[in-house]
């Protein structure tokens, strides 16, 4: 995270920028999108209009702030979990445990930035996922955090609330605390 010590909030953002990756095309959103979720099964999907649009309202200048607004789907599915999950760049899976956790549309709009985030790595993380380099996972990860962190600085969200939800988040997933 040294890249990012004794800059400013702005030159941050512009390390951002030049990080970030061309939007997919559509084809490449469909090719994605064949590959599914495993956890969003026909019993597990929910389908709520009202509800996904509340979600894009909350989260509308974090998707923009990302240039992910019309782009990037969310989709929603039952778990006990806290759970979300990325196809970089196309689609936030969110559970609705992870939903009731993230009450707080600052909150929200936290765990959305630090998804969204995981488009400027796509490549690494795949790599890393696929060799089991837990190491390089869990940079990824902070790297994520990092970014969510700058886009809720430039955005004027308190990043307090996305910390506050990460551990929450970390206390009710059995898969976290592991």
């Amino acid at each position: 995270l040294n890249q990012f010590r004794d800059k400013t909030l702005d030159d941050c953002v512009q390390y951002m920028d030049r990080l970030r990756p061309k939007a997919l095309t559509a084809e490449e959103k469909t090719i994605l999108k064949s590959y599914g979720f495993d956890l969003i099964t026909k019993d597990t999907e929910i389908d709520n209009p009202a509800l996904l649009a509340q979600l894009y309202r909350k989260t509308q200048t974090v998707l923009e702030f990302h240039h992910g607004a019309g782009i990037v789907e969310y989709l929603l599915f039952k778990n006990r979990d806290p759970v979300l999950m990325t196809k970089a760049g196309a689609f936030i899976a969110i559970s609705n445990r992870a939903l009731k956790i993230a009450k707080d549309d600052q909150a929200l709009s936290g765990i959305i930035a630090h998804e969204l985030s995981h488009e400027y790595f796509a490549l690494q993380f795949l790599r890393a996922h696929n060799s089991h380099d837990y190491k390089t996972l869990r940079i990824i990860e902070m790297m994520c955090d990092a970014l969510a962190t700058i886009t809720l600085l430039k955005l004027e969200i308190n990043p307090d609330k996305y910390s506050a939800v990460l551990e929450k988040i970390i206390r009710n997933s059995e898969a976290s605390e592991q």
